[in-house]
């Protein structure tokens, strides 16, 4: 590990690595690596050049909560300096978004039967499936955006497949709702841990 405890792994080092208690049990399956990983179809949902990746970090950093507002860009943690799990979160944002915005056109214009809207809710329910793991937290306020991302993920899961959304309209809009509000709350989350040490003690979005 760096001098600030991450552990990196690149994917054709295996990152997915298995954590054995001392009597040999497994206790815990995680991701080493800075993207999310599908275990079972051996895929990980990362951008695939760096100038892509750059542009999705500055699209998180140039939309900051009011209290970081005018915070310049220098005062931000790098993409380089950036947790495994804050470059995952701003990767899978990038995954998550377009088919988000999909069901949400689909829910304004009261069409719930065509193929974009079924195949928007299959794409995030691959992403919220079990078999896709998080990049593991390893710093002070990873610990909290780890649990962020767990219901996250969770509601990508539900939306993909909740049973009859026509029929339980607005069921299926309070779900997508949730899973919106908690998405744009990811966003200010990260503005936070980029703007500070990521060992650091005092975390200013915890009241948030």
């Amino acid at each position: 590990m760096d001098e600030n405890g991450r552990i990196y792994f690149d994917v054709d080092e295996n990152p997915i690595r298995s954590i054995v208690s001392e009597d040999g049990n497994i206790s815990n399956i995680t991701n080493y690596y800075d993207a999310y990983i599908d275990v079972l179809e051996s895929e990980a949902y990362e951008l695939p050049e760096d100038k892509h990746k750059e542009t999705a970090y500055n699209m998180f950093i140039s939309h900051p909560p009011e209290e970081l507002a005018g915070k310049d860009p220098s005062e931000y943690r790098s993409w380089e300096e950036a947790t495994n799990l804050e470059r995952g979160i701003i990767q899978i944002t990038y995954f998550a978004a377009p088919p988000l915005n999909e069901i949400g056109y689909s829910i304004q214009e009261d069409n719930y039967t065509d193929g974009a809207f079924k195949d928007a809710r299959k794409k995030l329910e691959d992403l919220g499936s079990p078999n896709v793991l998080i990049p593991a937290p390893q710093s002070v306020y990873d610990m909290q955006l780890y649990k962020n991302m767990q219901q996250v993920h969770s509601l990508w899961g539900q939306i993909g497949q909740f049973e009859n959304p026509d029929e339980n309209r607005k069921e299926f809009q309070q779900v997508y709702q949730q899973l919106r509000d908690e998405m744009n709350n990811i966003i200010v989350r990260v503005n936070f841990t980029l703007s500070e040490d990521p060992n650091g003690n005092d975390d200013p979005s915890k009241e948030k």
